[in-house]
């Protein structure tokens, strides 16, 4: 009986992503939503994730291909567009620090991807899809770029994080 080879190849240690929206741009997104926003500072963060594509079987031996992102810090994975990423040695002026706590470790977020990932496809397959996915690529800490803004409103300050890839935004206080 012929085993089954597991495919592996080698783990590129950090990358860092390109950023999409600069610092105007987020602003204007965020004032776009409420015109009376004043925007009193904005400073560029990256955000440590462990990265995965995958490599998706589809009908008829074709497949695609899938990425995800996960957070190290609060464990979360997240389907992505593919990656651009700056150019090697590309200075990380601002990265966060990591808490301490709450952080989960590369294998975690490997399994979380993958997990994430075969989801989705058994959903969107329903009982037609085979269920054996790949890892073709993986990047032990990609940092993600996320914009920290303060701003106020009507006498009243606040801190939002727009994320520098799509302008996805979350207020984090106020």
């Amino acid at each position: 009986m012929q085993r089954k080879q597991k495919w592996r190849h080698a783990v590129k240690a950090e990358a860092v992503l390109t950023t999409v929206l600069d610092e105007g741009q987020a602003a204007d997104l965020l004032r776009a939503k409420e015109p009376r926003l004043r925007i009193h500072g904005a400073r560029l963060r990256h955000h440590p994730f462990a990265g995965f594509e995958f490599e998706i079987p589809y009908f008829a031996g074709q497949s695609k291909r899938a990425f995800a992102l996960v957070d190290y810090f609060s464990g979360k994975a997240f389907v992505t567009d593919s990656w651009n990423f700056a150019a090697e040695g590309a200075v990380l002026p601002n990265s966060v620090a990591d808490p301490g706590w709450n952080s989960i470790g590369f294998e975690t977020a490997r399994g979380r991807a993958k997990a994430l990932l075969s989801t989705a496809m058994l959903r969107r397959a329903r009982l037609a899809w085979r269920g054996e996915i790949r890892e073709v690529n993986s990047v032990r800490t990609v940092w993600k770029p996320n914009w920290l803004l303060d701003v106020s409103l009507q006498g009243r300050a606040y801190r939002v994080l727009v994320d520098g890839l799509n302008g996805g935004y979350f207020f984090l206080d106020s």
